[in-house]
C-alpha cells in the first residue's frame, strides 16, 4: 500500500500480509557475525522466534532482530497471524513482482533439517551501494506465520566471514516460543481517542484502528475504517529534507490514484521538525476515496519517524480532526544506553 523510503518498515503497509512482508525483506541492507555452533537461542525484542546466532549478536532496539555493526548483515524477523501463511507461502512463485522490490535472481529450495509447514527462498538486492545476498524462511508454527530475512553482504561472503551453509543452519533451526521476548518502545501516544492497537510490524512499528481488528489475508482494511500507522525507522538513518521525502511518499503511495493535497507545512512534534501533507487519494480496487495525513519527523540523532493516517471518504470529517489528535500526542521514546 504505502511506497515510503526502502529502509522505512512502513513502505507497503498496511492492510495485504504479502505486501507487508515484502517491505520487511526489503527493508533492511543494513547492519552478522559468524554464526557459533550450539549456542543457545535467543529471541529478538517483541518476538517469539528465537535464532542460534551466537554471542557475536546484539538484539536490535529498532526492529525485531539481532545486528552485528561491524559484520554489516542483519537477521530481520517479522511475524503475522496463521491465517497469513495461506498467501505468503505463494511469494516464491512470483519472481516478477520480487523483483519489483529489488529483489533478483530469486530461487526456492528445500532448507536441509526443516520440518513442518515452511518455504525457502534466496535472491540478491542491490542497496545502499552494495550487493546483498538474502535467504527468506517463510513458516507456520505454534500458532503464527514467521518470515526470518537474513541480509548477507556479498563482500563478507568473498571474505569468507559467511557461507551459505552457516545462514542455512541458523534458519533451519529456528523456533517459535510460546511467548514474546520483552521489547522496547521507541515512541509513545498520549492521546488514542477512538483509536484501538491493531498489530505490530518488526516490533517497533504499530497499526492503530477503531476497531483494534487484525486485517485477513489479502483484505484491504483502510477503506473499511480509520488507520494511523506509527513506525520508527529500522536503521537510524537521518532524513535531510523531510519536506522532499515527504511530498515523495505521498505522490508513490501504492494502491491509490487520483492524490489530491489539501494542505502541507512543516511542523515541530514530540520536540522533532518534520514535514505534514493531508490529501486524498482513490483507492484502486474500490475505487473509494481516502483521506490521507502523512507526517515524517527526521527524529535526529536516532532515526526518523512515519505516521500515515488514513480514514474512508465517508468518514473524514469524523475522524481525520481525531487523527490529527492522535498524531499530535506523538513522542519519542529514547532507547536507553
Amino acid at each position: 500500500m504505502f511506497n515510503l523510503p526502502r529502509f522505512s518498515p512502513i513502505a507497503a503497509l498496511p492492510a495485504r500480509f504479502k505486501i507487508a512482508a515484502l517491505a520487511a525483506m526489503t527493508a533492511l541492507c543494513a547492519s552478522i557475525g559468524t554464526p557459533a555452533a550450539q549456542a543457545e537461542p535467543r529471541q529478538a525484542p517483541n518476538s517469539r522466534v528465537a535464532l542460534d546466532l551466537g554471542g557475536t549478536f546484539a538484539p536490535s532496539d529498532r526492529f525485531s532482530g539481532f545486528v552485528d555493526e561491524a559484520s554489516g548483515a542483519s537477521f530481520v524477523i517479522v511475524e503475522m497471524p496463521a491465517a497469513a501463511y495461506e498467501e505468503l507461502k505463494n511469494m516464491p512463485n512470483f519472481p516478477e513482482a520480487l523483483a519489483n522490490q529489488g529483489l533478483t535472481g530469486t530461487s526456492a529450495t528445500d532448507l536441509a533439517g526443516r520440518k513442518g509447514e515452511y518455504v525457502y527462498f534466496t535472491a540478491k538486492q542491490n542497496a545502499a551501494g552494495s550487493v546483498f545476498d538474502k535467504f527468506v524462511l517463510i513458516l507456520r508454527e505454534n500458532g503464527i506465520t514467521a518470515m526470518v530475512t537474513a541480509n548477507i553482504p556479498q563482500a563478507a561472503v568473498s571474505a569468507g566471514t559467511f557461507n551459505k551453509a552457516q545462514i542455512e543452519t541458523v534458519l533451519a533451526n529456528a523456533a517459535v516460543m510460546n511467548q514474546p521476548a520483552k521489547g522496547v518502545e521507541l515512541f509513545r501516544l498520549g492521546y488514542l481517542g477512538p483509536f484501538k492497537e491493531s498489530f505490530g510490524l518488526l516490533g517497533t512499528s504499530k497499526a492503530y484502528s477503531i476497531s483494534g481488528a487484525l486485517p485477513a489475508p489479502g483484505e484491504n482494511r483502510i477503506v473499511k475504517e480509520p488507520t494511523l500507522i506509527v513506525s520508527p525507522s529500522i536503521d537510524g538513518r537521518q532524513i535531510i529534507d523531510p519536506q522532499a521525502a515527504a511530498q515523495k511518499s505521498f505522490q508513490s503511495f501504492g494502491g491509490l490514484k487520483d492524490k489530491a493535497v489539501a494542505s502541507e507545512k512543516p511542523v515541530q512534534i514530540g520536540g522533532l521538525k518534520g514535514y505534514q501533507i493531508i490529501g486524498d487519494a482513490v483507492d484502486l480496487e474500490s475505487g473509494s476515496k481516502i483521506g490521507i495525513h502523512l507526517l515524517l519527523l527526521s527524529g535526529d540523532p536516532d532515526g526518523y519517524y512515519a505516521l500515515v493516517g488514513t480514514s474512508p471518504g465517508a468518514d473524514m470529517d469524523k475522524f481525520m480532526p481525531e487523527l490529527e489528535k492522535v498524531i499530535a500526542s506523538f513522542e519519542p521514546v529514547r532507547p536507553k544506553p
